[in-house]
């Protein structure tokens, strides 16, 4: 007769702590051992994403990678967030968004004279 061969596994817990300790307790767990724990669920993923290949200096990327550990991203997430950063820093606000902050302004600098105003007032 063959033996069954059943790994023994933890318990899996009702409910961790905080991320870092459902993080720490799947690094050394499986979730192929706790299948019947699972339910099936539906989701529609609409990712739009080009790649690229670009040439970047190898100090350069060094860096990038150490930074990248260093907050807990991975090189990939870092990269793009700068990008989006940059990205942003250098769009060209429409005519729409222009008006609003010549709008937003202008109302700073009436608060401005009015806050002033007060404060003479007050002396």
């Amino acid at each position: 007769m063959k033996e069954s061969k059943k790994k023994k596994r933890d318990a899996l817990p009702d409910h961790f702590n905080s991320l870092e300790e459902a993080g720490e307790f799947w690094d050394t767990h499986s979730g192929a051992d706790y299948e019947e724990y699972m339910i099936p669920v539906d989701f529609d993923v609409d990712l739009k994403w080009i790649v690229e290949e670009f040439r970047v200096a190898y100090d350069v990327m060094r860096e990038v990678r150490k930074i990248a550990r260093q907050r807990g991203f991975s090189t990939e997430a870092l990269i793009n967030l700068w990008l989006r950063e940059k990205v942003a820093e250098h769009r060209t606000p429409s005519k729409r968004e222009h008006k609003q902050a010549g709008r937003k302004h202008s109302t700073k600098k009436r608060a401005r004279a009015q806050n002033g105003a007060a404060r003479s007032a007050k002396a």
